[in-house]
């Protein structure tokens, strides 16, 4: 796959640093961001990440890892190093599907949309408040913003829920002792029973470059308390999405998150001063649980380089 990543094309610098954690893989593809996109790079083993971070809370950080490794952390990496941003994923090619998808150019002139479920304000002059209006959504989003009531597997909707079950759907083989079991990895379907299988729609079929997810614990990586098997970020990011930013435990959302996102995005800046800036509006308001965290690269500006392609 990564003879597949076009390297003729002009550098695309970033700022920031990248940092990788895990064994030759993830070395490898820290290494490759970090040539394709002007950054230095560092590598670290597992049992060092935690410190590694720490040496760098000031920096832009971009940080390579697998889900083992991001689990051995034991909390979301954005609370040792508040600008960092993670690339992972599940399965073995995981963590390289999401470096080659960061790595890779948006489409044109992609609208912004948002869906706010029907008993937050806001959502009649939303683009969508329920699944059926999310379905019926056509083209791809930029940034698709997400506002509603929710947990580590799914975004509630009155008429259905955005699901992150992998495709796999099994029980993991090994599950920390800390680990919450759901129902749909045992056998017993999802924990909402008055839904069937066809109001769920799988994350990883949203059709959007950047995902905003304000409900609770939508990133919730390295301290998630459901097995990886039931990630809504991680489902996301294997379809066309390229980042998520999401709420980091339970949250409080400030009520202009969407704009905020979207104001500094068209403004030419990154994922990482995105994600800062919506950390800075939530800590005036509801701080802690106004904090949110970034899954993709934070040096990445995605409407940016839309922008200057199209000139």
């Amino acid at each position: 796959m990564l003879d597949a990543l076009d390297t003729t094309t002009a550098l695309d610098v970033r700022d920031g640093i990248v940092l990788s954690a895990g064994g030759a893989r993830e070395l490898s593809l820290g290494r490759l961001l970090a040539e394709s996109t002007g950054r230095s790079h560092d590598h670290v083993e597992p049992a060092g990440a935690s410190f590694a971070l720490l040496q760098r809370r000031e920096e832009k950080v971009a940080f390579v890892v697998d889900l083992e490794a991001l689990g051995a952390i034991g909390t979301w990496p954005g609370l040792l190093a508040p600008r960092v941003g993670v690339l992972t994923g599940r399965g073995v090619d995981g963590p390289l599907r999401h470096v080659l998808a960061s790595l890779t150019p948006p489409r044109l002139d992609l609208p912004d949309r948002t869906v706010i479920a029907p008993w937050l304000p806001g959502a009649t002059t939303a683009d969508a408040a329920t699944l059926e209006e999310v379905r019926a959504m056509t083209g791809t989003t930029s940034l698709l913003s997400f506002a509603s009531h929710g947990r580590e597997c799914s975004i509630n909707l009155p008429d259905g829920m955005i699901c992150g079950r992998s495709r796999e759907g099994r029980r993991p083989r090994v599950v920390h002792a800390a680990t919450r079991m759901p129902p749909c990895l045992q056998g017993h379907g999802c924990y909402r029973e008055d839904l069937s299988p066809s109001d769920l729609l799988p994350a990883r079929e949203l059709d959007a470059d950047v995902v905003l997810v304000t409900a609770c614990n939508a990133v919730a990586l390295g301290g998630n308390a459901e097995p990886y098997e039931v990630s809504l970020a991680l489902s996301l990011i294997e379809g066309t999405c390229r980042a998520v930013i999401g709420a980091v435990g339970s949250h409080a959302p400030h009520p202009e998150a969407a704009s905020i996102v979207a104001d500094e995005l068209r403004a030419d800046r990154d994922l990482g001063d995105a994600t800062a800036a919506l950390n800075a509006a939530g800590a005036t308001l509801v701080d802690p649980f106004g904090r949110v965290g970034l899954l993709g690269d934070p040096g990445l500006r995605p409407v940016a380089r839309a922008n200057k392609r199209a000139a």
